[in-house]
């Protein structure tokens, strides 16, 4: 900004000196006018200096080191090696406190199933196995340099919340359609999902919200955090999101240690990481993971009968389309505009101070 010229007549500013070689600033434009002197050369490992006095440069980054991967593969046979020895521990535990172990291999293995029907045993040992999943998740990211927040990708999701909500109906169809065409595949049953429906079939009063609150609500969250999480936030950042997401699904499916289990796990765990992976965040999942479970509790405790496997399957095939439309399709929420210091002017002052 330079000063008005002197109103008086015959009278003005004085006049700037021509432009000097070597110099590349703009002349100060108030006097006494002149050019600052150019800045020294950069120091080996030094940048781009400032432009404007005094001078100096910034030094240069290091580039980042690869993320290290091999701690999702230890977490996750540290999660399996837990969760076995737990079972074990459990099944011990119960056989030692209900008649021993003097009364044959085939009656233990009996009253161990008949036990595990009573929500006195089969919801702590809920609580036991989603505080393992997801402790692991949060211990593990605990440790990690990365903020505990970015680790598990618990921000809010980056898209609007219309495709949040096609992510969560899309997921309990995808279910649906990989439970129906799975169960037109011969596989053979173990005794988990059947396990499973017994415990809750009938379900009312206090069983009904326990079960609902441990398969519904924490059991997801707790998956969600070690798998989605944990696991594939780190896969991504060295592998892509392809192997990350095969990757992550095939452990979600094996965590469930049960043929039929543990195939539609792994297929389902496909379009879980998807949706996570789109919109930046593991809550999308969570609340489609939430919704699918809450609604198996509830089907299973009222009895309600699903049409045929075939009808099933087109009806959510059709509702999955919609959805995988909307979530394809939709645009992310606008990200606020900060621009980082390479992008900013190395005159405007604020960009020494970032």
């Amino acid at each position: 900004m330079s000063y008005p010229p002197n109103p008086y007549p015959g009278y003005g500013p004085p006049a700037p000196p021509p432009p000097q070689p070597g110099y590349p600033y703009p002349p100060v434009p108030y006097p006494p006018y002149g050019w600052p002197p150019p800045p020294p050369p950069p120091p080996l490992g030094y940048a781009m200096p400032y432009g404007y006095p005094p001078y100096g440069y910034w030094p240069i980054e290091p580039p980042p080191r690869p993320a290290r991967v091999w701690t999702v593969f230890v977490m996750f046979v540290a999660v399996m090696v837990t969760f076995v020895v737990a079972q074990i521990g459990a099944v011990v535990l119960l056989l030692a406190t209900n008649g021993g172990f003097a009364t044959g291999l085939g009656d233990a293995e009996r009253r161990v199933a008949s036990m595990l029907t009573r929500p006195e045993v089969y919801l702590p040992l809920f609580g036991l196995t989603f505080l393992i999943v997801g402790g692991s998740a949060v211990a593990g990211a605990l440790l990690s340099p990365v903020r505990f927040k970015e680790r598990l990708e618990l921000g809010t999701p980056g898209v609007r919340w219309w495709r949040v909500i096609a992510m969560t109906v899309g997921t309990v169809a995808c279910s649906w359609v990989v439970m129906s065409l799975i169960s037109l595949i011969p596989l053979p049953e173990g005794g988990t999902l059947k396990a499973f429906e017994e415990m809750m079939a009938g379900a009312r009063g206090w069983v009904l919200v326990a079960q609902i609150a441990f398969i519904g609500l924490i059991g997801p969250l707790g998956e969600e955090l070690l798998f989605r999480g944990y696991i594939q936030t780190r896969l991504v950042t060295r592998l892509g999101p392809a192997w990350a997401i095969a990757i992550t699904s095939l452990f979600f499916g094996i965590l469930h240690m049960d043929v039929v289990q543990s195939t539609y796990a792994a297929i389902l765990g496909v379009f879980l990481g998807y949706i996570a992976y789109t919109s930046g965040s593991i809550w999308p999942a969570f609340y489609g993971h939430a919704a699918n479970n809450t609604a198996s509790v509830l089907f299973t405790a009222f009895g309600v009968e699903s049409p045929h496997e075939l009808t099933l399957a087109a009806i959510s095939a059709g509702v999955l389309l919609v959805c995988v439309l909307v979530i394809v399709l939709g645009r992310n929420r606008p990200a606020p505009a900060v621009l980082s210091p390479a992008a900013r002017s190395p005159y405007d002052p604020a960009f020494a101070r970032s």
